[in-house]
């Protein structure tokens, strides 16, 4: 497992194991506790309470039902737990102040008012909001905070249902010692806004199976996450060497001040620096009943270190708190015995139990519950009753959980994995139905979105951006209302040296009229685009010829002309780019420019002598061009006139010797007037036709 956020690997048997029997006493279910230590013992005695008879007709009684610490402390990289947190810092990592969505209740029972009425730094007072929609459950404002759960801008709105303490809830604490400061008056709404914080970790978790969670919390008449204060006796909340011996005497100590109602489960934001975070679970993975939601207090303990994701990069309260709901049972699927082996997932890390971690999700499911939606936690309407979650405890089926609306999808962003320094790409987020995006940029030293809402942005990167990650960030409305957020996530990279191109390969050459054609093969450019070729033409003393001629970048030939037919010549090609111009390639072959000969000159034609055979003669002189070759041949027609001086037919005489200046043809009827022209031939092919002779008759 890499850059673990808020767990990691422990000790093999890092879970504390209570033993507790429930026995049958007097009509009533007592809890007893068989621990070793002192501490453990002390916490069990003081934990103890009469249960009510309903409860008892309920749970069977079992054995040896087992409570077990689920974690070993640990302490996340950068996070020192025994170091001070100041309030500042609190309050800086749930950004309160920078989201006053939410109204509160003027009324003194408001959990975070200081005394005499005073709102805590940040909120807005107001009159009092509607306590609920009537359709969803779920309170008509967020809780104020930035949330820091990947996907949301805005808090998930919390349910809002029963009187806000009836039946199970999940009461949020701030625990401190005597004699500490105290801190509470300060510091709660933004631990209300890191209790919002869970419940945005099990909507989004809930929404993988197209359904939807969130916690019963005790909360006001105005749907606001309670923060109740709890005072402890000097040393209660422990030290960093005591580890869960200092979570046992919390324990003990919230019990004797009277927070052990049966149907709470305590969240606990100790302002302490002993760990970093602690959950209780039941070794219990019956479908039902189930002792985990059983009507048992439980406690989850998160100390001011590791209070915010902000920090420490995970949720550790979200963590903790899915331990007390009955995660991770010993027997799913991919139970490590306290947690799960197959991440990405809230719950899993490697916690030295020996068995072997897989990776079946990706990295952005790290922030919520059950990565195969198999171990702990489906809160699907059709999941399969023989599944393992069928037929096992499922703690989506907590009665600490209420049901909610399914949170709408979050958009998607898509982009380039890297961006060069200097240089520019294309991001585009998945539309939502009722809003475009409004686009941000973190990280990337000077690096910027362009434009700045759309369905896609520009980032563009300086030459003096420093290598390092961009996060590409698109935020809108989801059609639900809710306000959702995606990135993604690049490198900004130097570009790699640049240096002038290459050589070219040089290729074939081919000859035309005063002119010669020579191709090429693109070089490596140098890390910089090529931007053109020079072709340069050398005689055979490898001298220059005219001037350089240019080509285009994505040239692969050219036709140079201005040469003298008959004079060989031969090229060379170098590439040029934003750096500077590479060096020439080899020599190509010599090429000679040519074409095919001038016209002959035609001379005076004879008829024949009419002396047997039918014949005329032809005569000329050589053509005032050879076209850059010797002239290795010529060739003769004669062509039969009629009276109106039209070509009906014609006879073409054999290739004749490139000495021969006249031409005596056997023609094929008598009487017959007759014209002749002349051609020419080279290696280039026949030449210009000539003039035609005067009129003469075969004979």
């Amino acid at each position: 497992m890499t850059n673990k956020r808020f767990l990691a690997r422990i000790a093999a048997g890092c879970s504390l194991l209570l033993g507790l029997s429930v026995v049958s006493a007097g009509g009533a279910l007592g809890v007893t506790l068989a621990g070793s230590s002192p501490q453990a013992v002390r916490a069990g005695v003081e934990g103890s309470r009469q249960m009510p008879a309903p409860v008892q007709a309920v749970m069977p009684v079992k054995a040896a039902p087992v409570l077990t610490i689920a974690d070993e402390d640990y302490v996340p990289p950068g996070v020192d737990v025994a170091k001070s947190v100041s309030t500042a810092a609190v309050v800086n990592a749930a950004k309160v102040k920078s989201y006053p969505r939410r109204q509160v209740s003027s009324s003194s029972s408001a959990p975070w008012l200081m005394s005499g009425g005073v709102p805590a730094e940040g909120l807005v007072v107001a009159a009092t909001v509607a306590p609920a929609d009537p359709v969803t459950g779920l309170a008509t404002s967020t809780p104020a905070g930035q949330p820091l759960t990947p996907g949301l801008v805005s808090h998930v709105p919390a349910a809002c249902v029963g009187t806000g303490s009836d039946g199970s809830r999940v009461q949020v604490l701030y625990a401190v010692e005597e004699g500490r400061e105290n801190r509470y008056a300060a510091v709660a709404p933004s631990l209300a806004s890191f209790a919002a914080d869970v419940d945005d970790v099990f909507a989004l978790s809930s929404r993988k199976t197209d359904a939807g969670r969130r916690v019963r919390w005790v909360h006001d008449a105005s749907c606001n996450i309670s923060v109740e204060e709890a005072i402890l006796p000097a040393g209660s909340l422990g030290t960093s060497a005591e580890g869960q011996e200092a979570f046992l005497s919390m324990r003990a100590a919230l019990v004797a001040a009277g927070f052990n109602v049966g149907s709470r489960k305590y969240l606990v934001f100790a302002d302490a620096d002993a760990v970093c975070g602690l959950g209780e679970m039941y070794v219990d993975s019956r479908k039902s009943p189930n002792y985990n939601d059983a009507g048992y207090s439980q406690y989850a303990r998160v100390d001011t270190a590791c209070w915010s994701t902000f920090w420490t990069g995970g949720n550790p309260a979200a963590h903790e708190l899915m331990h007390t709901l009955g995660a991770v049972q010993a027997d799913a699927p991919n139970s490590s015995g306290s947690h799960c082996t197959d991440e990405y997932d809230q719950m899993c890390y490697d916690d030295g139990s020996g068995k072997a971690m897989t990776w079946s999700c990706s990295a952005d499911q790290e922030s919520v519950f059950d990565c195969g939606n198999d171990d702990y936690f489906n809160a699907g309407a059709n999941l399969d009753p023989n599944s393992y979650l069928g037929s096992h405890w499922n703690t989506a089926d907590s009665s600490y959980l209420t049901p909610a609306p399914v949170l709408a999808p979050s958009p998607v962003v898509t982009g380039p994995e890297q961006i060069f320094a200097g240089d520019s790409a294309v991001f585009t987020a998945s539309q939502l139905t009722t809003t475009t995006f409004e686009w941000t940029v973190q990280g990337g030293t000077g690096c910027t979105a362009s434009p700045a809402s759309g369905l896609s942005t520009t980032v563009s990167c300086p030459v003096t951006a420093v290598a390092g990650l961009v996060k590409v960030i698109a935020t809108g409305m989801a059609s639900d209302g809710q306000w959702m957020q995606a990135f993604r996530q690049s490198s900004v990279s130097l570009p790699p040296l640049q240096t002038v191109p290459g050589a070219p390969v040089i290729g074939t050459t081919t000859p035309g009229d005063a002119s010669a054609t020579v191709t090429w093969t693109a070089p490596a450019n140098g890390g910089s685009a090529i931007t053109g070729y020079t072709v340069r033409v050398v005689n055979g003393a490898g001298v220059q010829v005219g001037v350089l001629r240019q080509a285009a970048a994505d040239a692969t030939s050219l036709a140079v002309t201005g040469l003298v037919n008959g004079t060989a010549v031969r090229f060379q090609v170098q590439a040029t780019n934003a750096v500077g111009t590479g060096v020439f390639s080899v020599l190509s072959a010599a090429v000679t420019p040519a074409t095919v000969p001038g016209a002959p000159v035609i001379g005076t034609a004879s008829s024949g002598k009419n002396r047997g055979t039918i014949d005329a003669m032809a005569r000329w002189t050589p053509a005032l061009s050879n076209g850059g070759f010797v002239i290795n041949g010529y060739v003769v027609t004669a062509l039969r006139m009629n009276a109106a001086g039209a070509v009906v037919g014609q006879t073409v005489s054999a290739v004749q010797a490139a000495s021969v200046r006249s031409l005596t043809m056997i023609l094929p009827a008598p009487a017959n007037q007759y014209r002749f022209v002349v051609q020419a031939r080279n290696v280039m092919g026949l030449g210009a036709i000539s003039a035609r002779s005067n009129l003469v008759t075969a004979q």
